[in-house]
């Protein structure tokens, strides 16, 4: 009756506020939770930690409940005047792996005829979240922003929002926004990347009954973040994701083995409940041979030296990718081969502290910090051995470019990151992260300078069969349902 008497009350203008407001409180509990589970697991109470999970996951599956309940009894049918297309949906088009997948996605379906695909982003206002709009752009595919436009609410739109914007624990302002988004041109297939945007545009997807509804999951589930990062690990994930499987149409999609069986073991799911499809490339053959030819004139403009090896990587600077782990990598293996050089391509929050890291004496002048490369693979061309250091992975873009443009690969054992190769033929996967272990294998492939030549001769056939772009679309298109 209470809640009734707020409904008459107060407009919707006032009731969203007043609803974020209230789950920003929810937010702020669950932080408070969060630190008094870090207690006790510094305390290594398991029972404890599990009753706090159990309590948790049980508010959140009580909610999902009521919203099915809701949809399936009180939302009808809707709002479908005529479903038609593809809508791709992802948080931004920033320079990420994921990001990419979303544009080789789009390029792939335009090719196969496929005309009406659209993106829809939740921010592109800045300048570094909008990377691969130009490709976009390129292909004719139309983009939005969630945040660019306000969509003025019809009356039966008002009405699906009243009804479940209680039951929806996150806030309701960001999936009424993706409802208001999808429901203006609704689409038969909605195809979502990482986990934040696969639950809110899922649950409005499933609240339009979009037929068809593809998670792009991430390298490995929320659990494996910080909860101090509230877009990538939030509490209610899980469930969220536990209600989603169980819609019709819904269906979950990793782009590596290792990241697909994490997700299955995390949400307590079936083996093999999620599909796996390898990342695409499309490379042109002529674009890849002119970067080769233009190694030496790119070592020269960024002043490093031609007859020197050069160990290279191209990642985000950040925690998840060990750059430092890198440095100290190559620290070690300039004390024994003074002569290498190492280019590290990419830009992100810990970028300032690693150049401070790089001046040290053990690295001064040997370090080239280049910052976002928008033609990355100018860059690997310059290299002689690709290095990934990473903690966490899905299926590492990076390390298939550099072995399509004939560079070797050396890897952390992490996710997906095995997948991309065939070990110890086009790369090598290192058997621990022990910093002298790391250098000493990368010492004797620089001077292994057969290997690297045997290796670049079995690279092309590898990448085009495990990962070409015709096989990642096939495989796309059997998932979506469709020939």
């Amino acid at each position: 009756m209470f809640r009734k008497l707020l409904y008459i009350l107060l407009p919707t203008v006032l009731r969203r506020p007043l609803a974020n407001f209230i789950y920003g409180l929810i937010a702020y509990r669950n932080n408070f939770v969060y630190k008094w589970r870090l207690v006790f697991r510094f305390l290594k109470n398991d029972e404890i930690l599990k009753r706090f999970d159990e309590v948790r996951d049980w508010s959140y599956r009580r909610k999902f409940k009521r919203l099915s309940i809701v949809i399936h009894t009180s939302l009808k049918p809707k709002l479908v005047k005529k479903r038609d297309g593809i809508l791709l949906a992802i948080g931004t088009l920033s320079a990420g792996g994921a990001e990419r997948q979303v544009v080789m996605t789009a390029k792939g379906l335009v090719a196969r005829g496929y005309d009406n695909v659209r993106v829809v982003c939740f921010s592109l206002q800045q300048s570094s979240s909008s990377f691969y709009l130009p490709h976009l752009q390129k292909l004719g595919v139309a983009v939005s922003d969630l945040n660019e436009e306000i969509i003025e609410d019809d009356p039966e739109l008002a009405n699906i929002l009243a009804k479940v914007e209680r039951f929806i624990p996150l806030p309701i302002s960001e999936v009424a926004g993706y409802i208001r988004k999808i429901s203006k041109a609704p689409p038969l297939i909605a195809h979502l990347w990482l986990d934040e945007v696969n639950i809110k545009v899922g649950i409005a997807a499933v609240i339009l009954r979009v037929p068809t509804i593809i998670l792009g999951l991430r390298s490995l589930p929320p659990n494996n973040y910080s909860s101090t990062n509230f877009g990538m690990n939030q509490s209610c994930m899980r469930e969220a994701y536990r209600w989603l499987v169980e819609q019709p149409g819904v269906k979950l999609v990793g782009n590596s083995h290792a990241g697909a069986r994490a997700y299955e073991h995390w949400l307590g799911i079936p083996d093999n409940a999620v599909h796996v499809i390898h990342n695409g490339f499309d490379y042109d053959i002529d674009y890849l041979e002119k970067c080769r030819s233009l190694a030496e004139d790119y070592r020269a403009m960024h002043g490093l030296c031609a007859a020197c090896p050069v160990v290279g990587t191209v990642i985000r600077l950040a925690e998840e990718k060990r750059p430092f782990l890198w440095l100290e990598i190559a620290a070690q293996v300039r004390k024994q081969c003074p002569s290498v050089q190492f280019l590290l391509v990419g830009d992100g929050p810990l970028r300032s502290d690693l150049e401070l890291r790089a001046q040290m004496d053990d690295l001064k002048g040997a370090v080239t910090f280049m910052g976002l490369e928008a033609e990355a693979l100018k860059a690997m061309a310059a290299m002689d051995i690709f290095l990934l250091t990473s903690r966490l992975e899905g299926l590492p873009n990076v390390l298939i470019e550099a072995q399509a443009i004939g560079v070797p690969v050396v890897t952390t054992n992490v996710g997906g990151a095995p997948e991309t190769m065939l070990d110890r033929v086009t790369g090598w996967v290192l058997d621990n992260d022990e910093i002298i272990d790391a250098a000493n294998q990368i010492i004797r492939l620089i001077r292994d300078e057969n290997w690297r030549d045997q290796a670049r001769l079995s690279m092309p056939t590898f990448i085009c069969e495990k990962f070409g772009m015709e096989k990642m679309l096939n495989k796309t298109l059997s998932i979506y349902g469709v020939q």
